[in-house]
């Protein structure tokens, strides 16, 4: 029989939600969105398992906490890039590195192999569901 680990690859989702306004050149003044994102983890199971989630979620909510409630195209956590065009693509790459480089590094000591796969910004209005883009990282 196999061993399960050679059987599956595990994956894990956390989800971050929040509201922050934005403008764009095709509607500039500032208007209010719900942003919905998913973030995709992954590596080696560590005595069963990849990351502490409880833990993971804190150091998330923390490290993006200058984003519920912000004004986008002036927040200074984002790339110049994400602050001229915040739109759910140029997020997605900010909030990647972000999560990249400022929160995983903390968890390196209790599973190097840890890598976060994806960030899904998904862009609602009230119950209006625009769309979503995938940002994956190389790995």
């Amino acid at each position: 029989m196999s061993s399960p680990s050679s059987l599956f690859k595990t994956k894990l989702l956390l989800y971050f939600d929040f509201e922050a306004s934005h403008s764009l050149d095709v509607r500039e003044e500032p208007h209010l969105h719900f942003w919905k994102t998913t973030f995709t983890f992954s590596g080696e199971p560590v005595k069963g398992r990849i990351v502490d989630f409880p833990s993971l979620e804190n150091a998330v909510k923390k490290d993006l906490a200058s984003l519920p409630n912000s004004y986008l195209n002036e927040n200074p956590d984002l790339l110049p890039a994400t602050r001229a065009f915040p739109t759910c693509e140029s997020l997605g790459e900010s909030i990647a590195i972000l999560l990249h480089e400022k929160t995983l590094p903390q968890f390196r000591a209790e599973n190097p192999t840890l890598r976060i796969n994806s960030v899904q910004v998904t862009l609602c209005e009230g119950e209006r569901i625009y769309g979503s883009a995938i940002t994956e990282l190389v790995p």
